[in-house]
């Protein structure tokens, strides 16, 4: 039973990150600059890493005011319910010169 648990909660995970990436990829200006991976820290905790090399798209991802990020952090803690925690993190990536 428990190794069933496990298996579903991996499963939304993975569906977590591609919803995060899908909803984000519609709101920058490169979306194939735009990564978005899981790090798992706890047993019901993960973080949702969002990393990009477009400055520009920086800011997009945090909105004005930081909404746009708050609002990607509502949609996936509500996705997540109470199967696990969520938190979304941006993290600039440094871009080849």
């Amino acid at each position: 039973m428990d190794e069933q648990i496990e298996v579903y909660r991996t499963e939304r995970m993975e569906t977590l990150t591609k919803l995060v990436e899908s909803v984000l990829k519609g709101i920058v200006g490169a979306p194939d600059q735009l990564s978005v991976r899981m790090a798992r820290a706890e047993t019901k905790f993960v973080t949702c890493i969002v990393k990009t090399t477009e400055p520009k798209d920086m800011g997009r991802l945090i909105g004005r005011g930081g909404r746009t990020i708050d609002a990607v952090r509502t949609i996936a803690t509500a996705y997540a319910g109470d199967w696990f925690g969520v938190h979304v993190a941006l993290e600039e990536a440094r871009g080849e010169d």
